[in-house]
């Protein structure tokens, strides 16, 4: 069982000295069983995922976390190390291949209750969306990834609320306008009422928003996305 290192805070004025010090945790991810060596200390005090994990009566020998990707991992267990090290890393998706990369992060960092790098996640898929889709047709939103996002999120969360307004933002625009992509867009939302219903209500917010009147969709400003400090709440 972990000690009290679970629920010892420290800060960017901590001494590295006292941040790295302790014990390691293992985490096995993924699959194929890829193995992390990570600091307690570090973890616990960005996580209170694993904080809790750490203090149960089922921790043993290591932390098992099957159902999530290892390449995603790492950009996690990147940005633990450089935030304690320098400052937090500034994400940046150069690829369309990326993108599915950055969602399931945003998602995980919520899952492990890492707010800083749900918000990170969150801003680097705001800003390629809002600047490459239109200008970049090869930049495609797919439905397959809005749906993974669907299937792992509650309702009325940010990263939701993002995809809805930018399928609306550009739904004549870039990628949108391939007669393949919106016949295939069309037959995804007569199946999925859920999207379908919560691209309606987004619709329908705006409309009342602006009294009525018609006006181009429009991504709101970041950080109406992002998760918010609570004493803003």
């Amino acid at each position: 069982m972990a000690g009290d290192l679970t629920r010892t805070k420290v800060s960017v004025q901590t001494p590295l000295r006292v941040r790295f010090s302790g014990r390691f945790v293992r985490i096995i991810v993924g699959p194929e069983n890829q193995e992390w060596t990570i600091h307690e200390r570090l973890l616990c005090n960005a996580s209170d995922y694993f904080a809790d994990a750490l203090a149960g009566p089922s921790y043993e020998e290591a932390i098992f976390l099957p159902e999530h990707n290892s390449d995603v991992f790492t950009l996690f267990v990147d940005w633990l190390y450089q935030s304690n090290l320098a400052r937090p890393p500034v994400f940046q998706i150069e690829h369309c291949d990326d993108l599915s990369k950055f969602l399931k992060l945003a998602i995980m960092a919520n899952k492990f209750l890492v707010p800083d790098l749900e918000n990170g996640a969150i801003a680097a898929i705001y800003i390629y969306l809002k600047d490459n889709d239109v200008s970049h047709p090869d930049v495609k939103l797919e439905f397959a990834q809005v749906s993974y996002v669907f299937n792992h999120t509650n309702p009325g969360s940010g990263l939701r609320r993002l995809l809805c307004h930018h399928i609306l933002a550009h739904l004549f625009e870039g990628s949108f306008r391939d007669p393949e992509v919106k016949e295939d867009w069309e037959y995804h939302l007569q199946k999925d009422q859920e999207i379908a219903a919560e691209l309606f209500n987004a619709q329908f917010e705006r409309f009342i928003s602006h009294r009525g009147r018609l006006f181009p969709f429009r991504l709101a400003e970041l950080s109406s996305y992002q998760l918010q400090p609570f004493d803003e709440m």
